[in-house]
């Protein structure tokens, strides 16, 4: 069965940093064994979802089970990956 995505040939086209589009790998020709994982144990809800806390550094709201844990709580993505111009994707 070929990937719906890259049609089996193992590339897809993504737009990179100058807007322009490059060629990258498709994710179907990952080994998953060769993945880094970042786990950190959460404090969890009894139905299996994380608390819904503001960050504690900018404080918009969101599920600890999708955020960073730091020293003093947990942070959003946009706290997390500073490196990120989220003005390109249209977030505040």
């Amino acid at each position: 069965m070929k990937c719906k995505f890259c049609k089996g040939t193992g590339v897809v086209a993504q737009r990179g940093p100058d807007g322009d589009w490059e060629q990258s790998p498709c994710d179907c020709t990952i080994d998953p064994t060769h993945l880094e994982v970042r786990c950190v144990a959460k404090k969890m809800s009894k139905n299996g979802i994380g608390e819904y806390l503001p960050c504690v550094w900018c404080g918009k709201m969101g599920y600890t089970d999708q955020r960073e844990e730091v020293e003093d709580g947990h942070i959003c993505v946009r706290c997390a990956r500073p490196d990120i111009d989220w003005k390109r994707f249209g977030v505040k």
